[in-house]
């Protein structure tokens, strides 16, 4: 009862601990969700990556609302993954303590987690990974158990699949901790567990493909299911990297930035932040090896181990040096960690230590920046052009800003992805617009940072107001008939 009390404390104060900061970083996922969850519109919530989370947000979102709530959906995205994180510290505080580590490693431990730049910064975002580590922490905590229960794990392996379809990559580590049973048995086990994950994923996506994307063909479902890899204005599959001794480098760099984000510091911070991740992974490296030599519980050490490997031959390849990919590693790997400070002297200090390190390092170098406007210079240009142009006018946009000036700005984006190489199109399409009586802008931000503005340039641009970042010019064609044509 008191292994289950702590847990909870551990929970709630984390939740509370998060919630008292409010993150500016904004990321275009995070605000894409939220402009879907105000829409109310399912085809866009149910991504076939991370089908889950949109549906979450729209329900917890829902809530509020019914509540008196009448703010933007962001912040209820938030507040859901500083929950959602809270609660996986918890229960991964409950799993070591069920593995029988001390209560004051394994609350070291799991302050450790949650102290963690990825598990930390993701906390405070509107992201979609933090549903999927909820269950992920869950299964682990069914896996390491004496007996782990195949249907539970099943369940809680389908949840986190529908958080995201990479966690199916958490299989081997599953079949390896149900090999506590021989022959026939261990054979239920598996079509256990596997039957109920099924059961768990299947319905979710037919109910998902049927009522709410509503494929008109096979190419609209390839098209669903690839999501992430299917970004490409013809929306044809693209892997976004692949296998290379600079993939392998960017790999190992970010193994040690999910614990201390030390790539965007410089001098002696940087350097306490480098020694603070290479001290994580080497605890981790200690515990798997004293493990495998018998010194420690083998079965969970192999399970995480075999935890991280798949994720690791995936994110190899798949943008190696993407930081949110990387939460579901930091549950093994503190668990690792765990099960080398269990039974070592002075464990609880050098995992109090590490976690204070960690806490106070991305604190104040990762977590303080993000709290103030100023630290999204894209968020503060939105918010002004918003307030800078006339109703019904367009902003070009390109990047964050497809998503910012709609959201922030409350103002249309002319998205110019879609306009890549088709500069007589464009210009076409601006032609149309001014004839419509509908102005067109852009920011000194947008312009500078395009290949294509000495296009724009010579089409033609009028300074229209000075802001907190640049210059907002009006794009109207200039006096004469042919600028802007014939550089296309």
């Amino acid at each position: 009862m008191r292994e289950r009390k702590d847990s909870w404390a551990i929970g709630a104060a984390l939740a509370l601990f998060y919630l008292s900061f409010h993150s500016y970083f904004y990321n275009f996922d995070g605000v894409a969700c939220a402009v879907a969850v105000e829409l109310g519109n399912f085809k866009y919530l149910v991504h076939g990556n991370h089908l889950a989370y949109g549906v979450v947000g729209w329900a917890f979102f829902q809530i509020w609302r019914l509540l008196g709530y009448r703010g933007p959906a962001l912040l209820c995205l938030q507040t859901l993954d500083s929950l959602l994180h809270a609660a996986a510290a918890g229960v991964f505080h409950s799993a070591l303590r069920k593995l029988g580590v001390k209560r004051s490693v394994a609350a070291a431990c799991a302050l450790g987690l949650a102290a963690s730049y990825a598990f930390w910064f993701w906390a405070l975002d509107a992201q979609v990974y933090p549903f999927g580590t909820l269950f992920l922490a869950l299964a682990l905590r069914e896996m390491t158990a004496p007996r782990p229960r195949p249907a539970r794990l099943g369940v809680f392996h389908g949840l986190a699949v529908l958080g995201h379809v990479a966690n199916v990559l958490l299989a081997p580590a599953i079949v390896y901790s149900l090999w506590v049973e021989r022959g026939p048995e261990l054979r239920r086990r598996l079509l256990a567990w596997a039957g109920c994950a099924a059961a768990v994923v299947l319905p979710v996506y037919a109910w998902a493909g049927v009522f709410c994307v509503r494929p008109r063909s096979f190419a609209d479902v390839r098209v669903w299911l690839l999501g992430s890899a299917a970004l490409t204005p013809d929306k044809r599959f693209a892997w976004h990297g692949g296998y290379s001794a600079e993939q392998l480098r960017r790999w190992l760099m970010t193994c040690a930035r999910i614990f201390s984000d030390y790539v965007s510091l410089s001098g002696g911070a940087r350097a306490v932040s480098l020694a603070l991740g290479l001290a994580a992974l080497a605890l981790a490296a200690w515990g798997l090896a004293r493990a495998l030599r018998g010194h420690e519980p083998r079965r969970p050490a192999v399970a995480a181990a075999l935890w991280l490997l798949p994720y690791a031959c995936l994110f190899l390849s798949w943008e190696a040096i993407t930081v949110v990919y990387r939460i579901s590693d930091l549950l093994p790997l503190w668990l690792l960690i765990a099960l080398a400070l269990d039974r070592a002297r002075g464990g609880f200090w050098a995992g109090a230590g590490l976690a204070a390190g960690l806490g106070a390092v991305n604190g104040v170098f990762s977590i303080a920046p993000t709290t103030t406007p100023a630290s999204n210079p894209a968020y503060v240009e939105a918010v002004w052009v918003g307030r800078a142009i006339p109703e019904n006018s367009w902003v070009m946009a390109t990047s964050a800003g497809e998503v910012y000036y709609p959201y922030f700005g409350h103002v249309r984006p002319l998205n110019m992805r879609y306009w890549d190489g088709r500069l007589p199109a464009l210009a076409r399409r601006l032609d149309e617009l001014s004839a419509a009586g509908e102005r067109v802008f852009i920011t000194e931000r947008t312009l500078s940072d395009e290949p294509w503005q000495g296009w724009l340039r010579g089409y033609g641009l009028a300074a229209f107001a000075d802001g907190p970042e640049g210059r907002l010019y009006e794009v109207r064609r200039a006096a004469s008939p042919a600028a802007g044509r014939g550089r296309g």
